[in-house]
This record gives C-alpha cells, sequence and structure tokens, in this order.
C-alpha cells in the first residue's frame, strides 16, 4: 500500500506535494521562531515515511459503494417486512 501511494504521489500529484512541503517548511518555520531555542530540522523525507508517521491505513470496517446505495432501502425494506409480518 505504502509503494503504491507513494507511487500515485511520485506521478500524479507532484505539484501538491511541492505545494505541500513548502506549507510545512513554512509551518515550521513559524512554529520555531516562537521560542527561544536554536533549533533545526531536516525536511529531506520522503512520502512513505510521512504516510507511516501519520499512520496511514486501511479502512477495513468502510463499506463498498454498492453497500453504501443500498442501505438505507435495504433498512426500510427491512422495517417493511417486519411491520407487514407483525399484522398477520
Amino acid at each position: 500500500m505504502y509503494q503504491e501511494l507513494s507511487s500515485q504521489g511520485a506521478s500524479l500529484l507532484q505539484e501538491e506535494g511541492i505545494i505541500l512541503r513548502k506549507s510545512l517548511i513554512n509551518y515550521f518555520d513559524q512554529l520555531l521562531n516562537t521560542v527561544p531555542y536554536d533549533i533545526t530540522y531536516n525536511f529531506d523525507f520522503d512520502l512513505i515515511s510521512l504516510i507511516k508517521a501519520l499512520d496511514v491505513q486501511t479502512d477495513v470496517s468502510s463499506d463498498t459503494l454498492i453497500e453504501q446505495v443500498l442501505a438505507e432501502p435495504l433498512r426500510r425494506l427491512r422495517a417493511l417486512l417486519i411491520h407487514k409480518g407483525t399484522k398477520q
């Protein structure tokens, strides 16, 4: 999964990656200027390291698109059948 995300980021989202890196550098420059310490940082990282640091994982509990589309109609049908069954 990490390799696939890294590959997609490198090929499809290059410009967004550059913007993200610049934003992070700007954020850390501002943050580090708020404390009276001489602090340095290293933004020489790859996308896989960032993905792991953010604890990106697959969501096995998420519904598939078809499950999302059919969920409400199935609930209504079930409620109708239960209601109809109690009348008999």
